[in-house]
């Protein structure tokens, strides 16, 4: 969920659900009420050229900053940090097989 589009509660359930299996425990009704929130945060805003140009993680602090309280946002938080836990890359492990394969 990089906010540039609306996001769907479909997406999001389907996290909650994965996290779930791996033992991480997400309140649906909290969440749903976050998720509305957010959604209205995203639709609010999707017309701002400045909020399109910024990064993703960018996004989501302006979300979490414009929230009144962590009451806002406790279920959505732990989604975010998962998305923001997926590494972009894998350069770490291509150097370390570089490296083995030098030795």
């Amino acid at each position: 969920m990089t906010l540039i589009e609306i996001p769907s509660w479909n997406e999001v359930e389907q996290t909650v659900l994965y996290l779930r299996e791996k033992g991480v425990h997400v309140d649906d009704s909290k969440c749903f009420n976050q998720f509305c929130n957010l959604k209205k945060f995203v639709e609010a805003n999707l017309n701002e050229e400045d909020f399109k140009e910024i990064l993703s993680h960018e996004r989501w602090v302006e979300y979490f900053n414009s929230c009144k309280n962590e009451e806002c946002f406790s279920e959505i938080i732990v989604i975010a940090e998962f998305f923001f836990a997926i590494p972009a890359h894998n350069a770490n492990a291509e150097r370390v097989f570089s490296l083995m394969q030098s030795q």
